[in-house]
């Protein structure tokens, strides 16, 4: 017998060191990884392209003179857009500047399962995610 994920299921789109692409095999994903996903989905999704004016591409942000205002910006939008999602109960995100790219680190605290921390970096082109960790409780 099989129990449900509170999360739903969906196809994988995201590999740790890639490009977001869907998966060639249409591997399956469950649990806090359908919650992950969601929120880096949501943070590539160009503004306002999307039902209900979700999206703020986080590469659109690299883009720009990276001051400390726009990361603040960064921080906030991206915390915001997160946060849209009902399966998430908090968010809390990083902007630093490395070389020419932006690291995103975000912290989410879904309303059912564990936390989890993911890093990504983005260029003006490209967005990688660079690691994504569960906690342990």
């Amino acid at each position: 017998m099989t129990t449900r994920s509170p999360f739903g299921a969906e196809f994988a789109t995201f590999k740790v060191g890639q490009a977001p692409d869907l998966d060639p095999t249409f591997r399956i994903i469950s649990g806090e990884q359908v919650v992950v996903q969601a929120v880096l989905r949501s943070w590539l999704t160009p503004r306002d392209s999307a039902v209900d004016g979700e999206g703020r591409d986080l590469r659109s942000y690299a883009q720009m003179r990276t001051s400390a205002t726009n990361r603040a910006r960064c921080k906030a939008q991206l915390k915001a857009q997160a946060e849209r999602d009902e399966r998430v109960q908090r968010a809390d995100v990083r902007v630093e500047n490395i070389g020419n790219v932006l690291r995103i680190t975000g912290r989410i605290t879904p309303l059912q399962g564990k936390d989890f921390r993911l890093v990504l970096d983005a260029s003006e082109l490209s967005a990688t995610l660079v690691s994504v960790q569960y906690e342990v409780t």
